[in-house]
């Protein structure tokens, strides 16, 4: 097997060590929650920022057309992935 694909070893029971009493625990979750909630609009915001940018561009309706084949091509892969799994 070539050496840049070995498996790496992951740490699975981590949380098992961890003594947290549970209000620290609903904080926690809570925290991690907002922080990714957080994440997944900053994302957000700048996909919108990119397209209306790209959808000033001359090349935007082929660009369109090309980027919807090839989501629905991969749609229709995944589907017969999944039929035949």
């Amino acid at each position: 097997m070539a050496r840049w694909r070995r498996p790496v070893p992951f740490v699975t029971d981590a949380g098992g060590q961890i003594a947290v009493s549970r209000p620290e625990l609903v904080l926690s979750l809570a925290a991690f929650n907002v922080g990714i909630e957080l994440g997944q609009l900053l994302i957000l915001a700048l996909a919108v920022l990119a397209l209306c940018y790209v959808r000033r561009q001359s090349w935007f309706a082929g660009f369109n057309r090309s980027f919807s084949a090839g989501v629905g091509l991969l749609g229709f892969l995944w589907l017969g992935q999944r039929l035949l799994a």
